[in-house]
């Protein structure tokens, strides 16, 4: 379908239709360069006799401008250039490409949800019998299509990605000497199973199990002619090939992000938050940033550096969405429609890297999306289920399942122990707090200090430090989802079930126990992993949190099930141990805790109670799941926000949360600009509206009768003038002077020239408020209609404008819940964009800013 809309076929239908009428139009317009602005907007240059003929205005994205079909084909110039186009922005909606546009640029999503089907030629071929079922079908199926395909693809990626990494994590600890590709898991696949304490292939021989030598697994001590072994020389060379190849893969991950692709780094949820919300964020989602994210991923994974791969999964679904809605003009051309795509790719996004396709579509409505409707559900279902069964087809881990940390306990969870379950609940919510404000507290460390001038010697340090640390315990030494496996498994007396020891059998070996270094080593591993995720999540490469955050919990819940472990053993004679033997499954409190730090870092509910039985398949452990995520919840909200959120606001980005219900006194006059920068109904030319829109930086200009009235009639995008008259100046008829006119009823104009219609580029209906209604008002226009402005009006008078930002900096500075708790430089491109679309100084009143936003720097909707 792509040729029919290049600008080629669209001249030869203008030729054949002039033709074949044989009629004489004077009527005459630019045609665009590019084919997919080739029909944004039209601009007609008419004569003095066209000009008072009857024309209906049209509203911006209204479709037909009222004319004939043949008027509206128009006729050629001497250049062959086509006339007027049928106007066709209510086909493409509001169209905002990342190339040209500011970062930060507010979406308005009545421009978009406005758009309505194209409409079809009666004699079109495109309506008739097969052909036109067979066309309407086609175009019902594509967003189908799309999301299919974006779960095709995610899941590949993500199956990379998971083999890439574990592959290159294990080259820390050494290689297979029979295929160089091979992980170690793979390698030792005819061994009874591997030694994570000694990173050694086991097999059942004579004299028990032994290290196996047919495996090919060889330690880099071995190529030294050392046996591998936890002491002396091999542990000195095992630790310094260990520390050299974890900085040097996170050193080339962090070189490649800063090098190709700023936005590759961290977990980008914070960013595919705002960019749902309504703003535009350019080569975040481009494909360099697809490229980087992945290859870099696979690195600093590999790295062992305290970060997981599933949070950045979401950016990089996200990312293959967007390249895959170029696709489609029916997505590409509509920012509406490609969010909704998008909030499917961070489903598919959560599917793959937790195998929970339905946890994925929750994370999607509960946490990232700000504008869900029904048909979004079914569509992000559908593309979570394909990314399920595609990676199930893939299996990636070699165990023939689709869950990660599949759960099969021979004893339930006691009642009784909720109250435990609620004290992890509680631990969570602290931990999850203590991390938010040591890292947001770092991370403005980093503006204010020369940290942030030498970030890859930053990386190569923490790495370092981290790989040293890592290699002297067992339980860091390996990958975080081994680590995972291994501490929500149950106590058992088999080596293969619990590689790192960390329960053992009494002496009457009827009970099981756990040694005092254990616990001291599940103690002083919460807290290094904590330290070390502190400094790892903000450094300039790709970076989740979703795994670490896991880690941490799931320490935590170890510890608490092996205190209970002991003290069972010594209290056999308590009433709660008379129905069972060896009641305790510490397996259970490593996953409740596991839940419990990452809702008190994330505050995700429902979504993560799903993704954690879903993630082991504990279907019976929903209520240990519910508990713990809704205190830790509690418990966090009490201190700060989620962490995504509080990026979000360090970072400055403009997003407005939907979810949130707030009550404010004030009324729209107190928050709005009163100095508009407008364009009157008469006495334009094409020169002093050049001049209008190439001297300011307003996103628009509202259309009023004249200076003395006021009376608004419309509003006028400064994207669509500047392109209409960038059109209308490179043709040769126009020139400075020429008169332009924004209403066909402009009786102003008496010229005998041309003059360039701009009806077009008016939006007719824009939203309008008067000056007592309340903020609340406002903000629930803001948050249901998914507007960019409001106009303020008294009795159809224009007197001020408010723009989404202009709301969001007032709720920052006056509500406690927006309130800016960390003072940081904002990045560079959302303070310009705050600055152009009025930013209210933080150090003056509202109502004192509002008088003086000329003095601050002007605005980006018409304020001057």
């Amino acid at each position: 379908w792509g040729p029919l809309n290049l600008p080629f076929f669209r001249l030869c239908v203008s030729a054949c239709v002039s033709c074949t009428l044989d009629t004489e139009l004077h009527s005459f317009s630019m045609f665009a360069k590019g084919g997919t602005e080739s029909d944004d907007e039209s601009v007609s240059l008419l004569s003095e006799q066209e000009l008072h003929q009857p024309a209906a205005d049209t509203r911006s994205g209204s479709g037909s401008s009222g004319r004939t079909w043949n008027d509206r084909i128009g006729s050629l110039d001497t250049h062959g250039a086509p006339a007027s186009l049928p106007h066709r922005r209510s086909v493409r909606g509001e169209r905002l490409y990342y190339k040209d546009g500011d970062d930060f640029t507010t979406l308005d999503w009545s421009v978009s949800h406005s758009v309505k089907p194209e409409p079809q030629r009666p004699s079109s071929p495109r309506t008739r019998g097969w052909c036109g079922w067979l066309w309407r079908k086609a175009d019902e199926i594509q967003g189908w299509i799309l999301t299919a395909l974006v779960g095709v693809l995610t899941a590949f990626l993500a199956t990379g990605i998971h083999m890439g990494a574990e592959w290159m994590a294990d080259l820390k600890l050494g290689f297979c000497n029979n295929s160089l590709w091979l992980s170690r898991e793979i390698c030792c696949a005819g061994s009874y199973f591997v030694d994570y304490s000694k990173s050694e292939c086991k097999v059942i021989g004579p004299g028990g199990i032994r290290a196996d030598p047919d495996s090919g697994w060889q330690c880099w001590s071995d190529m030294f002619g050392v046996p591998c072994s936890n002491e002396g020389l091999s542990w000195f060379l095992q630790m310094l090939f260990y520390v050299l190849i974890a900085t040097l893969f996170a050193s080339v991950s962090a070189w490649l992000v800063l090098t190709f692709a700023k936005y590759a780094a961290g977990s980008g949820i914070s960013e595919v938050k705002t960019i749902l919300g309504g703003f535009v964020i350019k080569q975040f989602l481009s494909g360099w940033t697809l490229l980087i994210k992945v290859v870099g991923l696979v690195l600093s994974v590999a790295s062992g550096l305290s970060l997981g791969k599933e949070g950045p999964c979401v950016h990089v679904a996200c990312c293959v969405g967007n390249l895959l809605s170029r696709i489609f003009p029916k997505y590409h051309h509509n920012e509406l429609r490609k969010r909704e795509l998008l909030s499917a790719s961070a489903a598919a996004g959560v599917s793959v890297a937790f195998g929970a396709p339905l946890g994925g579509v929750l994370f999607s409505l509960e946490e990232v999306s700000s504008y869900f409707p029904h048909k979004t559900m079914w569509r992000t279902f559908f593309c979570a289920i394909i990314a399920a069964m595609v990676l199930r087809a893939m299996d990636p881990t070699n165990s023939g399942k689709l869950t990660l940390f599949a759960v099969e306990y021979k004893h339930e969870w006691r009642y009784w122990e909720l109250i435990l379950f609620l004290i992890l609940g509680v631990m969570g919510g602290l931990i999850g707090t203590a991390f938010i404000k040591l890292n947001v507290r770092l991370a403005a460390l980093r503006k204010r200090t020369r940290l942030q001038f030498h970030p890859i010697l930053e990386v190569m340090a923490v790495t370092f430090v981290t790989a040293l640390i890592n290699f002297q315990f067992q339980l860091l030494r390996e990958d975080s989802l081994r680590l995972l496996r291994a501490l929500f498994k149950e106590c058992s007396p088999n080596l293969e079930a619990d590689p790192f020891n960390l329960c053992s059998i009494t002496a009457d070996g009827t009970r099981y126990t756990v040694e005092t270094d254990i616990m001291w080593l599940l103690l002083g591993s919460v807290f290094i992993k904590l330290i070390c995720t502190v400094f790892t999540f903000g450094l300039k490469l790709p970076a989740g949190v979703f795994v670490p955050s896991l880690v941490i919990g799931a320490l935590m819940g170890r510890l608490v099930g092996s205190l209970m472990i002991v003290f069972e053993t010594g209290n056999q004679e308590l009433a709660m141990f008379d129905s069972c033997q060896n009641c305790i499954n510490p397996g259970i409190y490593a996953m409740v805790g596991a839940a419990a730090v990452l809702g008190g870092v994330t505050r995700m509910t429902v979504s993560l109670v799903v993704i954690m039985f879903e993630l082991t398949g504990g279907l019976t452990y929903v209520v240990p799941f519910m508990t713990c995520v809704l205190v830790s919840k509690w418990v966090g909200d009490v201190f700060t926000a989620s962490i995504y959120d509080e990026m979000i606001r360090f970072n400055g980005y403009p997003f407005l949360d939907t979810k949130s219900e707030i009550s404010l006194a004030a009324r729209a006059c107190d928050v709005m600009s009163g100095d508009v920068a407008f364009v009157t109904l008469h006495d334009n030319t094409v020169g002093n509206l050049h001049r209008k829109v190439q001297t300011c930086t307003f996103k628009g200009f509202p259309l009023v009768s004249s200076r003395e009235d006021r009376v608004l009639l419309g509003y006028i995008r400064r994207s669509d003038l500047q392109k209409a008259l960038r059109r209308a100046r490179s043709n040769p008829a126009v020139n400075s002077a020429t008169p332009c006119i924004f209403s066909s009823l402009d009786n102003s104009v008496n010229v005998t020239g041309t003059v360039v219609d701009l009806i077009s580029v008016v939006d007719r209906t824009p939203a309008q408020i008067v000056e007592d209604t309340s903020l609340d008002r406002v903000f629930e226009m803001f948050k249901q209609l998914g507007i960019r402005y409001c106009l303020v009006v008294h009795h159809g008078i224009l007197k001020g404008i408010i723009t989404k930002k202009d709301f969001l900096e007032h709720m920052e500075l006056y509500h406690p819940a927006f309130s800016d708790k960390y003072k940081v430089p904002r990045p560079r491109g959302a303070e310009a964009d705050s600055v152009n679309e009025s930013s209210p100084r933080s150090d003056v009143p509202a109502s004192e800013s509002s008088m003086n936003r000329s003095v601050n720097g002007g605005r980006s909707d018409g304020l001057v």
